[in-house]
């Protein structure tokens, strides 16, 4: 699992969490950085350090997808653990 939550936590903590995390998700989801790569094509600055400015650009939006990605695999975790914790509370 990951570092936002431990095996004792309430199933209504896990939810918490896991509902902080969605929205973290779609804060990076929104970051107008996107907004640069379509501004900064080659009708607006060409140059072999243009295109080195486009491919790093390009390189971190993909860290900020997987990023988004990430946390939103960890909020189904955390969800899941929170029903696995529930099950096992009502079980005789």
């Amino acid at each position: 699992m990951n570092q936002f939550a431990s095996h004792h936590q309430h199933p209504n903590q896990l939810r918490h969490r896991a509902e902080m995390l969605r929205r973290l998700a779609i804060r990076l989801d929104s970051i107008r950085a996107r907004d640069l790569l379509a501004l900064a094509g080659p009708e607006t600055w060409d140059s072999p350090r243009a295109e080195l400015c486009r491919e790093l650009l390009r390189a971190n939006l993909a860290q900020i997808d997987d990023a988004g990605r990430r946390l939103r695999t960890d909020a189904r975790l955390l969800e899941d653990r929170a029903a696995a914790a529930e099950a096992a509370a009502l079980a005789p």
